[in-house]
């Protein structure tokens, strides 16, 4: 560092070297505004993005993602299981590793909107997870339509009967 006065003709002194003492603060994963669009029945391949997970000083790969309060289908690690759900995965397995994202939300079929929330927390001695946020659901619901099954209907001439839901099948 060096110095010189506003007099006119000042030139700068002997420079001196200055330490710079430099103490790093870990950045905790945010988690902002989780949002899921789906129609009912559907999969979705889930992003960080869709879930709202970021965190500025860490690998995606120490970045722990908890899902919780989930309703209405479940999370699935493609890589691990196609069907068994999941509440807890990385950063790094919502990144496209060439075919997407390792991570899926099937829904469950109903005629309801799932839910969920989400936390996140990364790999620093004593990180615990944030407040779970919970994601807004988009959710368009198919028309079911009635099925019927063998409608079987026995009765002699003459004979009255009361038609119920069972005997149409």
């Amino acid at each position: 560092v060096a110095a010189k006065d506003d007099e006119t003709g000042a030139t700068f002194g002997q420079a001196v070297p200055a330490t710079v003492t430099f103490t790093p603060v870990n950045d905790l994963p945010v988690v902002s505004a989780p949002e899921l669009i789906l129609t009912e029945d559907d999969e979705v391949q889930v992003t960080s993005t869709i879930l709202g997970v970021s965190d500025s000083d860490d690998a995606a790969l120490d970045v722990t993602i908890r899902v919780s309060s989930v309703t209405g289908g479940k999370f699935v690690h493609t890589d691990v299981s196609a069907t068994d759900a999941v509440t807890t995965f990385t950063l790094d397995d919502l990144e496209d590793q060439g075919w997407g994202s390792s991570i899926k939300f099937i829904h469950d079929g109903g005629d309801s909107a799932p839910t969920f929330s989400v936390a996140a927390k990364d790999d620093e001695t004593g990180a615990t997870f944030g407040a779970a946020v919970p994601a807004t659901v988009t959710f368009t619901p198919v028309n079911d339509l009635p099925v019927v099954s063998a409608p079987k209907l026995i009765l002699t001439e003459g004979d009255e009967v009361q038609v119920t839901s069972t005997i149409l099948g």
